[in-house]
């Protein structure tokens, strides 16, 4: 028997799709509650080995080339390594943790950027023989081949024509092979140490909080892929509140059942159930009865039937672009009371290691990171009906105390036969059912901002304080590719929560300057009006939709990068802002 609690608390299988969500809490916890673990210093980028990758570590400052075994040096106190195609001035692929091997999902901690980054390196070179040694027009590039580097967006590929032209190439090495390749070189691979993680475990009585966001869909036969929004600042206050939210599962590890506590939801709703929702919601406010549509039957709103031809709900209302969907939380499924579940019941959990190794209290870095390509049974009776391929990175990171899932979903059968969905997942110990962990904007970031058909990049510093954003100097793009300067001071957290930088100010007293790990990588719709604009409502023109992706990094997780992606409505990439704090 699978553990899966929309299985068992859900019934609208159909309509679902599963996402994650933080804690409201505004307690705090930056420690794992783990024993420190031995630090190296020396590990290895691989996808096969790279070498020729530039690298930065932190705080110590360490820079250096990774060499022809792909290994990068560190000092003892390091935290963090940030990887560079091309030199400091070139193409920052991505930061992590310090760890012993580093693979693509690692540095870049994104499923697509991760796989569009082994294209391009395995097409640098022949990766047959296990080694990518990159050209040395790469490793001393010309001020042509730098432009052409920064032009690149690792989520789309079609951004690095101008490097495949650069590198004299006619086209990058195919998603399969390239994919079979990663499987090769990292399948089986032990990375990290085997000390078991005595807080990991049944038994240990530890809070695990543990969060998913789906971050979009494809159905077979499509040519669209369809983007979640899970958050829009379009939606009247309390409805933001209510529906903005991912899927969250706190549990307690029990001696003999893992208990999952009063609160946890793993149910979000999207398409015409979202509509339907929302529409439910915002007439008969946040407390409606709504129940879905199911065997043919209509939606109900406190009784009501609802019909999309009717007029009695404004549908119209909830309409987003064309390639985007709501994925938004359904209150109703949230847990009332604590549920148990044996531990025998999750021994032969198929998700993925963790459920595993904690009814086992066999979890280490090590049994929690590795890549794998699999095929398993998702139906409710296991007879069959729902084989899904699920192509997983997983890796635990021994700094930030984080288990992440990076993983790609595809139904092979069924009624959904064809679907691939993308999500990450993340989940770490927490000191109390109400605690949570935060990434604190505090402090200097620098930001460097790219524009679809533009050469060059516009940097700018960004200094929050107590307040807020105290200051932000530098360079901007304004009109079509022209850059003009930036002096901006004093910006509230409140100014700053109704734009896309909607977390500000949203996670209780004293945290207005933080945000959980769900917020950093949520797609945000909002409207982006002139303060001058005295035009009710939000016009179309100024309607943004923006999405933001952040793997933590350091012990306080906050050396990770920050990526906006500034989206039009078929969600083709207009622009993007790449920030890190310094």
């Amino acid at each position: 028997m699978h553990f899966k609690y929309s299985a068992i608390a859900a019934s609208m299988i159909a309509a679902l799709s599963l996402t994650g969500c933080g804690s409201d809490s505004s307690s705090n916890n930056s420690g794992n509650g783990q024993p420190p673990v031995a630090v190296q210093s020396q590990g290895a980028f691989i996808d096969a080995a790279v070498e020729g990758l530039y690298y930065v570590t932190q705080p110590s400052g360490k820079t250096g080339y990774t060499d022809a075994e792909g290994t990068y040096n560190f000092d003892e106190k390091d935290e963090s390594i940030t990887f560079y195609l091309g030199g400091e001035n070139g193409l920052r692929i991505g930061t992590s943790s310090i760890r012993d091997i580093i693979s693509p999902f690692e540095a870049t901690g994104n499923y697509q950027k991760a796989l569009n980054l082994a294209r391009i390196l395995q097409t640098m070179d022949d990766a047959s023989d296990n080694a990518i040694t990159l050209p040395d027009t790469i490793k001393s590039p010309s001020a042509g081949m730098i432009a052409a580097l920064q032009n690149v967006m690792l989520h789309d590929l079609d951004s690095a024509d101008s490097l495949k032209k650069a590198l004299g190439k006619t086209e990058w090495i195919s998603e399969d092979k390239a994919l079979d390749h990663l499987n090769n070189s990292l399948a089986g691979l032990e990375r990290g140490s085997k000390e078991v993680l005595t807080d990991w475990q049944k038994g240990s009585g530890k809070y695990l909080r543990t969060i998913e966001s789906t971050l979009s869909a494809q159905n077979a036969g499509s040519s669209n892929e369809q983007l979640f929004v899970h958050a829009d600042k379009l939606l009247e206050e309390e409805l933001f509140d209510t529906t903005r939210g991912f899927r969250h599962m706190t549990v307690k590890l029990d001696d003999t059942n893992l208990v999952l506590l009063k609160g946890s939801n793993d149910t979000t709703i999207s398409s015409g159930f979202a509509t339907s929702y929302l529409a439910c919601l915002d007439k008969e406010g946040v407390s409606a009865n709504y129940v879905a549509a199911e065997n043919n039957n209509h939606a109900t709103c406190n009784g009501t039937e609802m019909d999309f031809m009717g007029d009695e709900f404004d549908y119209a209302k909830f309409s987003l672009a064309n390639a985007f969907d709501y994925s938004i939380l359904y209150k109703k499924e949230e847990l009332a009371q604590d549920e148990s579940y044996p531990w025998s019941m999750l021994e032969s959990d198929g998700e993925g290691p963790m459920f595993n190794c904690l009814a086992n209290q066999s979890c280490s870095e090590s049994s929690l990171t590795g890549f794998s390509i699999t095929e398993r049974d998702d139906s409710d009776d296991e007879d069959g009906s729902e084989i899904q391929q699920n192509v997983l990175s997983h890796s635990y990171d021994a700094i930030t105390g984080v288990y992440t899932e990076v993983r790609q979903r595809t139904m092979l059968n069924g009624q959904y036969k064809g679907r691939v969905s993308n999500s990450i997942n993340f989940n770490y110990i927490v000191e109390s059912p109400t605690a949570e962990r935060y990434v604190d904007f505090k402090g200097t970031w620098k930001a460097v901002a790219t524009r679809e058909g533009c050469d060059g990049v516009a940097v700018s510093t960004l200094v929050f304080d107590d307040n807020g954003l105290a200051s932000m100097t530098g360079e901007e793009f304004s009109g079509q590719c022209e850059r003009s300067s930036l002096d901006e001071k004093n910006v509230s957290y409140d100014t700053l929560s109704a734009m896309d930088y909607w977390w500000f100010a949203t996670n209780g007293q004293g945290n207005d300057s933080k945000a959980t790990l769900t917020q950093l990588n949520s797609t945000i719709r909002w409207c982006d009006k002139d303060e001058d604009n005295q035009t009710e409502g939000c016009q179309p023109a100024d309607i943004k939709i923006n999405r933001w992706e952040y793997a933590p990094a350091g012990k306080n997780w906050d050396q990770g990068v920050l990526n906006r992606r500034t989206l039009d409505s078929n969600g083709n990439i207009k622009s993007t802002i790449s920030m890190h704090k310094l």
